[in-house]
């Protein structure tokens, strides 16, 4: 870097030019940048100037500093090659080197301020119950946590839970899962203080203003119960007793999920004497495939919709595959689409 300096102040600057002389022995040449050189002794920087001129002593290193003391008249146009720079100044610049030595003109072009970057406050919200296992209708009893990241705003001066756009009173709410439900969490906070640059000085530019964080949402889409039951007859599918029935025996189901898909895969042993019957919502559509142990099957089922009451209390059209004969053997793996 020494180098690089000693030789654009030699450029920048008039050359100091000695009468031809005969150069030092080598022993005390140094070479600066490849081009000069320096006596060691004296700090006399020579050049070789060719046929005829032989060496010549240019100045010596105090006298190139001293006259780099001298200010420009003017500022300077910068005419380069096509790729070339003067540090931060590109070909057709204009320097504003007016008033500055070379030494303040370097150090001008090789320094740039960079802007300090400021990081934005976050929020995120947490919840005690899954959003992906509640049945239609459930009752949920909702405690909410909340976390704040101050990065590079001010402290925390308020939290706020909301339902959707309605802010909550606190951190709890109790709802019928019914519909699609969001929860989110706003933080307010205080403005920031300024950071420095890269050059040590304090930047304001940026500077994070009082405001707000927003988290994500947490969202609570109700689902329906997928059933695969065994019935000891199918007669009751077409009762009102059959609800009942289903109900009952979901406990002890192969296949009891919360799901809005028709597309599943379960593994059962067959209970003797005993109809398979898959039970799911009737918006997901009509099967197109049931296989048993790989094997299709569709027709061996029966096909019927029904209104019934789940768990909760809540009315659902349901669509139900049936056996039209009582089953006897074991080791079924059902597939459905």
């Amino acid at each position: 870097m020494k180098k690089l300096i000693l030789f654009l102040l030699i450029t920048l600057t008039a050359s100091v030019v000695f009468a031809q002389e005969t150069p030092p022995p080598s022993q005390y040449l140094k070479t600066v940048n490849g081009q000069f050189y320096m006596d060691t002794r004296d700090s006399s920087i020579w050049q070789y100037m060719g046929t005829p001129y032989g060496w010549q002593k240019k100045a010596r290193f105090k006298d190139v500093l001293l006259y780099g003391d001298t200010k420009f008249a003017n500022d300077l146009g910068v005419y380069l090659p096509p790729g070339y720079t003067f540090g931060k100044y590109a070909n057709g610049a204009k320097i504003p080197a007016a008033g500055k030595t070379a030494a303040q003109v370097i150090q001008d072009a090789i320094v740039v301020a960079i802007p300090p970057t400021y990081v934005l406050p976050t929020a995120s919200i947490t919840s005690n119950i899954p959003t992906l296992t509640n049945e239609y209708g459930t009752q949920l009893t909702l405690n909410f946590n909340s976390a704040f990241n101050q990065n590079n705003g001010g402290i925390l001066t308020g939290t706020t839970y909301y339902r959707g756009t309605t802010p909550l009173s606190g951190s709890t709410d109790v709802i019928n899962l019914t519909s699609t439900v969001s929860y989110s969490v706003i933080k307010a906070y205080n403005q920031g203080t300024c950071l420095n640059n890269n050059l040590g000085i304090e930047d304001c530019s940026g500077r994070v203003n009082a405001g707000t964080a927003s988290s994500s949402p947490i969202t609570y889409t109700p689902g329906y119960k997928r059933y695969a039951v065994w019935l000891s007859d199918t007669t009751g599918i077409k009762t009102t007793g059959f609800n009942d029935a289903l109900i009952t025996n979901a406990g002890s189901a192969p296949v009891n999920q919360i799901s809005s898909s028709k597309v599943f895969s379960f593994s059962t042993g067959a209970a003797t004497n005993k109809f398979l019957a898959i039970v799911y919502v009737s918006s997901a559509g009509a099967l197109t495939s049931i296989k048993i142990n790989g094997v299709g099957s569709i027709g061996a089922f029966n096909s019927v919709t029904r209104n019934l009451t789940n768990a909760q209390g809540y009315p659902v059209n349901v669509r139900i595959y049936y056996n039209t004969q009582a089953q006897t053997t074991t080791g079924y793996d059902i597939d459905t689409q």
